[in-house]
């Protein structure tokens, strides 16, 4: 079970350590610059390896200690990136949807058939053009159905239309 108060006191203690181990390299450190051609040459590796190691021990320990930190802070920076991709979103939609009903719209407003040969408007139940006397329609050669003038297929059969 979680427990918060423990919790806090571990983290504590690994930051203590962590902490105390970089400070006690960084003296080893020091010290060895120091006082290194005074040290008998065989035992130089390991004054070396003595300074080293402490700083190895107290990443990981301090990384524990600042996990959750870290992870709070990774979790409301994705947030925020993911709240702006929502909002970019929601307004490429808006201006997606707008565009979409007012091609709708215009395509409901309108009031007739348009001649593919002269481009005059003609009303919606127009077999022939009034400007130039065109056929608005197309006739299926197999089942003799009736068909709009930019219609591929017949309605009815399925026929390719000439």
């Amino acid at each position: 079970m979680y427990n918060e108060t423990k919790h806090k006191k571990v983290k504590l203690i690994l930051r203590i350590i962590g902490f105390s181990l970089i400070g006690l390299s960084i003296i080893g450190a020091i010290l060895l610059i120091i006082f290194y051609n005074k040290i008998e040459f065989i035992l130089q590796p390991l004054f070396i390896f003595l300074t080293i190691l402490p700083a190895f021990i107290s990443i990981p320990l301090l990384f524990l200690s600042f996990a959750s930190n870290i992870g709070k802070y990774g979790a409301k920076e994705s947030a925020i990136v993911q709240k702006q991709f929502l909002k970019d979103m929601t307004k490429d939609s808006k201006e997606f949807s707008k565009e979409i009903s007012s091609g709708v719209k215009e395509g409901m407003e309108s009031k007739g058939i348009i001649c593919p040969f002269c481009k005059h408007q003609n009303a919606l139940d127009a077999k022939y053009c009034d400007e130039c006397g065109s056929s608005l329609t197309k006739r299926c050669s197999k089942c003799n159905q009736i068909n709009d003038i930019d219609a591929k297929f017949c309605k009815k059969c399925g026929n390719k239309l000439d």
